[in-house]
Formats: C-alpha cells, sequence, structure tokens
C-alpha cells in the first residue's frame, strides 16, 4: 500500500477516534451532586461560535483528572492528566464546536483509586459572531505613570496578540484609543509626554500627530468619539485630579474642569459652543448615536469647589451627579444644536457617565455610580440600559458583580458587549465578555479566554479600555512609531467659540461650523 495512503487513513481514523470516542472514560464512579469548582468558571455561559478555545483549571486536588467534552453535533473529546488543566488548541476547539448549540462538560476526579464524576456543565453556543478584534490598554495598575503601558490587540478567535504601541521609558502613557464603527482603519490614541505629547490619528493609509487642545482650550482633548462617518471626532477636554483617602476606599479621581469640542478630521478644525463650554457645567465622555445625528454626553453642575477659598471639597464632591444630555448636530447645515435632558441622575439616584450606543441605535449602555464620575474607582459602579425607543432603561440584570464595572463596548451587530470589571479579584481591572441578545437582556459573562488557564491565577497587571473591531488594518508599524516619537504635531485651526469669534445661525442660534 502507498504510504501516503497508509498516513491518510491512520489521520482520518485518529481524528473520528479523536472526536467521536471516549473509550477510557471511568466507568465506575460516584455521582457528584454539584458542580466541581474551575477557573474561569466557565458554566452556564452562552459563547459566540467564533471564540477561541475555553480552557480551564481545576481547583479541586486529586491524583488523575478525566474531561469529557461533547457537542449536540456529535463531536466528543476526551482528555486525562494530572495537572486538572483542560487545555485545548483552538484548532481542537473549532472542530469540536463547528455547527452545535449546545457544549458539555463532565469532570472526573481521582482520589485514592476512587473516581467522582463532577454535574454536567452546560453551555450554549449562539449564531452571532463577535468581532474578530479586540484592542485594549494593558498595565501595572499604579499610581504613577511606568514602563510597560500600552496599547495591544488580540485576535478573539486564537490567542494571538501584539502590541500596536507599549512605553519604553517613565514619564509616557499611550491612552484613550477609539475607533469609528468597528473599523480598525479609522483608529486615535493620545500620547501624553511632554515632549512628544499628542494625539495620534491614523486615517487609512494617513498616520499624523495633532495638538489635542487650540490655545483658548483650558485642557487638552481627553475622552473621544469618532463619528459614525469618521469624519469628525468628539472629545472632552478634561482637567483630571486624584483624591487619595485614608480610609479603605483608596482613592478617586474627579474633573477640575471639562468641556465639549468637536475636531474636524478632513479641515483639521477644532469647534465648539458656549452651551458646552465654559464654567456653569462639567461636560464629559461624548458618545455619538448610530445615524451621528446627535452627540450624548455627561454633565453636571460646577458645584463641588468652596467658593470662597477656591479649593476643592471632597465633602461637596460626594453629591456630585452627572445627567444624560444630548445635542443635534447637522454636519450638512453646519451647526450645533442646544442641549437637552436624556436622562436626569435624580431620577435613578445615580451619577450616569460612559454612554456608549449600540450600533443598530435601540440600545445605550451607560455606567451608574454614587457620585462622581470614574467609574473604575467605584466598587459600586454598575452597568444600566436604557432603550432609546421608548426610553424605558434599568439596571442590567446578569453582568454586574460586587466590585466595579467600568469602560465598555459593543460589537458590530449589536448583541455582544465586552468590558472593563474587577470581578476577578476587586483590584485588578479584567476584560469580559456578555452575550446581549434581541431583547435587550444580558446573558451571564466570561473572562476573556486565554491559553494557559491558570492565567488569572497570577494575574497582576490590568486590561482597560476595550474596543471591537471586526478587522485588524494594516498599519505601517514603522511610520507609527516614527509619528508617536516625533515632537511634530499639527496644530488645528479654532473656530466658532473657540477663536473668540462667534458665528451663529440666525434662525436656530447655533453655532456655526465654518
Amino acid at each position: 500500500m502507498n504510504i501516503n495512503l497508509c498516513q491518510f487513513i491512520f489521520s482520518i481514523a485518529f481524528l473520528n477516534l479523536l472526536f467521536t470516542s471516549c473509550t477510557k472514560a471511568p466507568t465506575n464512579f460516584s455521582e457528584i451532586e454539584d458542580y466541581i469548582s474551575i477557573s474561569p468558571e466557565y458554566r452556564n455561559i452562552t459563547l459566540p461560535p467564533n471564540i477561541s478555545a475555553m480552557n480551564f483549571l481545576v481547583n479541586d486536588s486529586a491524583d488523575k483528572y478525566f474531561f469529557k467534552i461533547w457537542a449536540d453535533n456529535g463531536n466528543t473529546i476526551c482528555r486525562k492528566n494530572k495537572t486538572g488543566k483542560l487545555e485545548l488548541s483552538n484548532k481542537q476547539w473549532k472542530k469540536l464546536v463547528a455547527k452545535s448549540n449546545k457544549i458539555y462538560t463532565n469532570i472526573f476526579l481521582n482520589k485514592n483509586n476512587i473516581w467522582y464524576k463532577s454535574k454536567t456543565i452546560e453551555n450554549c453556543i449562539v449564531l452571532d459572531s463577535i468581532d474578530t478584534y479586540l484592542t485594549y490598554r494593558y498595565f501595572l495598575p499604579s499610581f504613577q505613570v511606568g514602563k510597560g503601558i500600552g496599547i495591544y490587540r488580540r485576535n478573539l478567535v486564537n490567542f494571538k496578540s501584539r502590541p500596536l504601541v507599549k512605553t519604553e521609558y517613565e514619564n509616557l502613557c499611550f491612552n484613550c484609543h477609539v475607533y469609528a464603527a468597528n473599523d480598525s482603519r479609522t483608529a486615535m490614541f493620545h500620547v501624553r509626554e511632554s515632549k512628544i505629547g499628542g494625539t495620534i490619528i491614523l486615517n487609512d493609509d494617513s498616520i499624523y500627530k495633532i495638538k489635542p487642545k487650540v490655545a483658548s482650550m483650558l485642557n487638552n482633548a481627553t475622552y473621544p468619539a469618532w463619528h459614525p462617518s469618521g469624519k469628525y471626532i468628539a472629545f472632552s477636554a478634561n482637567k483630571v485630579d486624584q483624591l487619595f483617602y485614608a480610609s479603605k476606599l483608596r482613592r478617586d479621581a474627579y474633573d477640575v474642569s471639562s468641556n465639549l469640542v468637536i475636531y474636524d478630521v478632513d479641515n483639521n478644525k477644532m469647534i465648539s459652543d458656549s452651551t458646552i463650554s465654559g464654567h456653569d457645567y462639567l461636560e464629559t465622555y461624548p458618545c455619538w448615536d448610530a445615524s451621528g445625528q446627535y452627540l450624548y454626553f455627561c454633565r453636571t453642575n460646577y458645584n463641588f469647589h468652596d467658593s470662597a477659598k477656591t479649593i476643592f471639597d471632597a465633602v461637596k464632591y460626594r453629591n456630585v451627579l452627572y445627567d444624560l444630555m444630548r445635542l443635534k448636530f447637522e454636519p450638512e447645515k453646519k451647526h450645533l444644536g442646544e442641549p437637552e435632558y436624556v436622562l436626569h441622575a435624580s431620577e435613578i439616584g445615580k451619577s450616569i457617565v460612559t454612554p456608549r450606543i449600540s450600533p443598530d441605535g435601540k440600545y445605550m449602555l451607560f455606567c451608574a455610580l454614587d457620585y462622581g464620575n470614574f467609574p473604575l474607582f467605584h466598587k459600586e459602579s454598575d452597568f444600566w440600559v436604557l432603550n432609546l425607543q421608548n426610553g424605558n432603561y434599568r439596571k442590567l440584570a446578569n453582568i454586574n458583580s460586587p466590585y466595579a464595572e467600568g469602560y465598555h463596548c459593543w460589537s458590530k451587530n449589536s448583541r455582544w458587549i465586552v468590558y472593563s470589571s474587577r470581578a476577578l479579584d476587586g483590584v485588578h481591572s479584567s476584560i469580559w465578555i456578555a452575550y446581549f441578545d434581541e431583547n435587550g437582556k444580558a446573558h451571564k459573562p466570561f473572562i476573556l479566554p486565554q491559553k494557559d488557564p491558570a492565567y488569572y491565577q497570577s494575574f497582576v497587571k490590568s486590561f482597560t479600555f476595550p474596543e471591537l473591531t471586526i478587522n485588524d488594518a494594516n498599519i505601517n508599524m514603522r511610520k507609527l512609531y516614527r509619528v508617536v516619537n516625533s515632537s511634530e504635531q499639527i496644530l488645528p485651526e479654532a473656530v466658532g467659540y473657540l477663536s473668540g469669534s462667534t458665528n451663529v445661525d440666525g434662525i436656530s442660534g447655533a453655532t456655526l461650523i465654518q
């Protein structure tokens, strides 16, 4: 018989055994009524069909372990070891779950030559895929900037990740990366440094750095939101400070001042209006609706400084609540509308921050906390959802933990939420994924899968600011690093209110965009 033919027949037989047989599974065992503890807790969760292998570690000690994993498509995998680790390759996982709706797992423990079988773990697989790529900020949590802060991109179909940019020395920071319409070809991020600082704009093949501040702005552009068209970026321009407490609440962050501006990407113009810039209010966290017609943002009265002493009053700050606002943006008519209330903080008794709208335009997800505007420093920070079709709002069930939930994003198809949370240990921020079905229900979340199932047991860094994209732009990395490390900046032109001369529409009274 031909050698190649023999190899082919052997390969087919081996794969058939691997995916359909479990001949060595224990036959004599005692049933355990409850689940065996595993890390991460991948149990009763909903998965996308294109996620990487869900490897895990058994927390219970035993002499030997046996794993049986099978799908409702008939595929089965068995593993036996002494480590308690279930480690599958992405290729094995993909074949296991192909065209399946359910996946089941049994764990067997052998202690003193007696086998024990766990309660069967059942997870769901839905048809809705998640965006292939996830970009996040990765750093060692501390009170100051240090080496190792970077922006990384992970392929969610496998475990491959790569740094887009990362720091090599002290006092350099990269943050606030964001994309237009889940497309990595239109992106931006900030470089925070005294000599080479600026805002990097990536627009198709163009890579350049702008100065995130014109002369009339009190602060640098900070929290960004790309317009769906990719032609504008809304920024809040914040001056952020921190509080350190002697109590168990270790620190807090607050805005000394903040306003809103809009950057016209094509024409390099910075735009604002007296209604969203000034000393009467603090505006922050801009967010466009799916059509790009409305700019949502959060706003509070400027009321937590001692007016007589002009110093920060921590007691007053505990009463600061941010409302949810919006204004109409009509680029064709070239003007900004008047701000209007969408949801008062007093209605829910919480401060409303970090709004993000689903690409289908139906829902807004936001964080609600007792006061202030920095969610990951607030243990009580939870996700709420606002139905933009009927105005109903509610605290989101199934997704919130006893610890802080923070920055979040939507998948392109509006079916997946990816967010930062301190749910793992209350200290480090990790990334979690939850299915959000067409009825507005969030399903039980799961932590970002890792190749090594013991990864999170020695986890000392933080993931934050997750952003999903449907593609991985082919960036000229040499050019990107050259622009990042250059002190050259393009200075935007200040127009309208920011230029000191206000040009208004005689009918609407709105500031015109030049």
